[in-house]
C-alpha cells in the first residue's frame, strides 16, 4: 500500500491552526505574517471550501505552527497541573486540553499528508515521521510503522 499525499485542508483546521499562531505571535510581541493567507481562508470559510496547499503557499506557516507544536509537548503536564490551581472564567481544563489536542492533531496531520518545499519544514517533517515509526515500532505496531515508512519513502523527492 502506497501512501497518497493530500493537497486540500478542511478549511476549519486550517483557521484553527492559522488563529493559534495568530494568537501566539501577538502574544509574544511577534510580527504576523500571514494575513493574507488568513484573509484567504476566511473567504474560503464563507463558502466552505478546503485550501489548497498547491495554490497558497503554506511552508512558512507551518514552521511557524511547529514553534507552537514543540511549545505545547514541552509542557503538556505543566499546562495541566496549572490548570488545576488557576481559574479563568471563560476558560476551564477540559476545555483547554481539548483545544490545545485539537491544534496538535491539525498539526500532525499536515504534517503527515502533506509534502512542503522549504527545507526547513522537510526536516521537521522527517524528524516526526521517523520518531512516530520509531514509537510505534518499540510498541510492536508494524503495520502502523510500515504506512510510515511508506510516507517517508515518497516525501525523499
Amino acid at each position: 500500500m502506497t501512501a497518497q499525499m493530500k493537497n486540500k485542508v478542511k478549511i476549519d483546521d486550517f483557521l484553527t491552526l492559522i488563529y493559534w499562531i495568530k494568537t501566539f505571535q501577538l502574544m509574544d510581541g511577534k510580527r504576523f505574517d500571514h494575513q493574507n493567507l488568513l484573509d484567504q481562508a476566511e473567504t474560503y470559510k464563507l463558502k466552505n471550501t478546503p485550501l489548497d496547499t498547491q495554490i497558497h503557499h503554506i511552508d512558512d506557516l507551518m514552521i511557524d505552527a511547529f514553534q507552537i507544536y514543540h511549545k505545547l509537548k514541552e509542557t503538556e503536564e505543566h499546562v495541566q497541573e496549572m490548570m488545576d490551581h488557576i481559574q479563568f472564567p471563560f476558560l476551564n481544563k477540559e476545555m483547554m486540553i481539548n483545544e490545545t489536542k485539537k491544534y496538535q492533531k491539525i498539526f500532525e496531520d499536515l504534517i503527515e499528508n502533506y509534502k512542503y518545499d522549504d527545507p526547513e519544514i522537510r526536516g521537521i517533517q522527517m524528524d516526526i515521521l521517523q520518531e512516530k515509526m520509531k514509537n510505534s515500532i518499540s510498541v510492536e505496531n508494524y503495520e502502523e510503522s510500515a504506512k510510515i515508512r511508506d510516507l517517508i519513502k515518497e516525501l525523499n523527492y
